[in-house]
């Protein structure tokens, strides 16, 4: 989140910086997710967990802290169609993206979610936001989705291939 403090989920454990990573400390929360997603401040962090027994199995939890990783307590229920999640710098907007294009956003940190029109019926793997107003989603056949409206809309783009796209990177509008 800063030069000085940050994470490393190395399952099972989890460990913190707080000097730039010279050194490292073990925290051992007793509810930790089963992945961390990511930090928004030294304080706030959120991350998944599946069924217990079958991790990566839905429905998903989504687990917040509120002391930096030493505590986690669940959120509230992903959508179990989920496959991507994306949440702000400020961990008050989330969005999730799926199975059969479907999209939801929260702006309560994922405590309520509401779903947003898809223009495809392909499933989406991928989510990100390049800022508050430009959002990609991506999926299976080449499918990728463009919002310059913070999300409310989405457009089909063609990005020349049918392949699967499995990765975003964006830099900034």
């Amino acid at each position: 989140v800063d030069d000085h403090n940050g994470w490393v989920d190395a399952d099972p454990d989890l460990w913190r910086t707080r000097d730039g990573g010279e050194t490292w400390t073990r925290l051992e929360p007793s509810a930790k997710p089963y992945r961390v997603l990511r930090f928004a401040d030294i304080d706030t962090g959120f991350g998944l967990n599946g069924v217990e027994g079958s991790p990566w199995a839905p429905p998903y939890t989504l687990m917040r802290t509120g002391d930096g990783g030493v505590s986690w307590s669940p959120v509230e229920l992903v959508p179990e169609w989920q496959q991507a999640i994306w949440i702000s710098d400020d961990g008050t907007t989330l969005w999730v993206v799926g199975v059969a294009g479907q999209i939801a956003r929260s702006i309560d940190g994922g405590y309520t979610w509401s779903p947003i029109a898809s223009p495809t019926s392909e499933t989406l793997t991928n989510v990100s936001f390049a800022d508050l107003h430009h959002g990609w989603a991506a999926g299976v056949n080449g499918t990728l989705l463009l919002s310059t409206d913070g999300g409310q809309t989405w457009r089909l783009v063609d990005p020349g291939t049918d392949e699967e796209i499995t990765q975003l990177a964006l830099a900034g509008w």
